[in-house]
C-alpha cells in the first residue's frame, strides 16, 4: 500500500509541475496576462500587417489564385513606392484589396506597344512577365501623387484587366 500511495504521489507532484509551467501558480492572473498579450497581438497585427487571401490569376505566376499573403501596412510611411514592387491597393469602400505591380512612378509617360511597356519612350525589361499580350496604350504621364500599376499576368487583353493609374492615398502598403 505503501508504494502504491508513493506512485500515486509521484504522478500527482508531475502533473502540479506541469500546472505549474503552463498557467503559473495563479491561473486567473495567467489568464488575465494571456488575453492582455492577446489583444496587444492583434492591435499591433493590425497595424503593422494584414492578412490577404488572393483571389484570381492577374498577379500569376508570381502570386498564385488562393494563397496567403501578408501586407505590410507601414511599407510605404517613411518612403515612397518603387517602380516593380507589389503593391496592395484599396479598392472602392476600402474593404476589397488588390494586389498589382508598380510599373511607372509619378512624373513618368507609361505606355504600352505591342506588350512592350515603354517608360518615358524607353522599353523597359520586365523579367516577371511570362505571357506577354499585345496591350497597346497612348502614352499618359502621370501626376505628382499617381502611380501606374497592372498584374504580371498580360495574357489577355488590357480592357480585362484592373490596371491603370492609382493615387498615392490608394496605396494600403507593400506585399511581405
Amino acid at each position: 500500500m505503501n508504494d502504491r500511495q508513493s506512485e500515486l504521489d509521484g504522478r500527482r507532484g508531475g502533473w502540479s509541475r506541469v500546472r505549474i509551467l503552463l498557467v503559473g501558480r495563479n491561473v486567473r492572473r495567467t489568464l488575465l496576462r494571456t488575453l492582455l498579450w492577446a489583444g496587444l497581438a492583434v492591435v499591433l497585427a493590425g497595424l503593422l500587417f494584414r492578412p490577404i487571401w488572393t483571389d484570381g490569376l492577374s498577379m500569376a505566376p508570381t502570386v498564385n489564385d488562393d494563397a496567403l499573403r501578408f501586407a505590410n501596412l507601414l511599407a510605404y510611411r517613411y518612403r515612397a513606392p518603387r517602380r516593380g514592387e507589389i503593391v496592395v491597393i484599396r479598392g472602392p469602400g476600402g474593404r476589397l484589396l488588390y494586389l498589382k505591380r508598380i510599373l511607372a512612378l509619378p512624373g513618368e509617360t507609361v505606355a504600352f506597344a505591342d506588350g512592350q511597356l515603354r517608360i518615358n519612350a524607353a522599353p523597359m525589361p520586365e523579367p516577371y512577365v511570362r505571357l506577354r499580350g499585345g496591350w497597346n496604350m497612348d502614352p499618359i504621364t502621370l501626376d505628382a501623387d499617381a502611380y501606374f500599376v497592372a498584374g504580371d499576368n498580360r495574357g489577355s487583353p488590357l480592357g480585362d484587366h484592373v490596371a491603370g493609374v492609382v493615387r498615392r492615398r490608394r496605396l494600403a502598403g507593400a506585399l511581405w
